[in-house]
């Protein structure tokens, strides 16, 4: 995984927040070697209650009724869904928790739309539903 480095500009300066750690990182590198900087706005990570909606809500109405454990349709899930191809044709499914609150939301829906056309399943939304503390405790929300 590739770091990323919390900075803000001050003026025409940019600071690198934990600057020892962002050297110690750049020491890894050759003198002279070509490196990329990309400079963006924070992301906005996938958020709590997206994750107790997700684990707690889909994942256990599609294990209900599918007979799978949430283990198995979380993976069942991310593979249909997320899948990514590298640059050496190799699919992966990157960790939910690296989606940011956008993309985190497009894949629900998609799994949504997927559930209520595949399965005849329907997914209330976040919205339609209260969401308790308990839900999604069991599994842990960085995968």
């Amino acid at each position: 995984m590739i770091p990323v480095w919390q900075s803000r500009k001050t003026g025409t300066l940019f600071e690198v927040i934990n600057l020892d750690a962002f050297m110690l990182y750049l020491g890894r590198f050759h003198e002279g070697e070509p490196l990329e900087v990309i400079v963006r706005k924070p992301r906005k990570p996938t958020s709590t209650p997206q994750m107790r909606y997700y684990y707690g809500v889909v994942v256990k109405l599609l294990s209900d009724y599918t007979g799978h454990t949430p283990d198995e349709i979380d993976s069942i899930l991310k593979w249909k869904f997320l899948v990514r191809t590298d640059g050496n044709g190799l699919d992966y499914v990157p960790s939910k928790k690296d989606l940011t609150t956008t993309t985190m939301e497009e894949f629900l829906d998609r799994v949504r739309v997927w559930a209520a056309i595949s399965l005849s399943v329907t997914i209330p939304l976040p919205n339609e539903i209260e969401i308790g503390e308990d839900y999604g405790q069991e599994k842990s929300y960085g995968d």
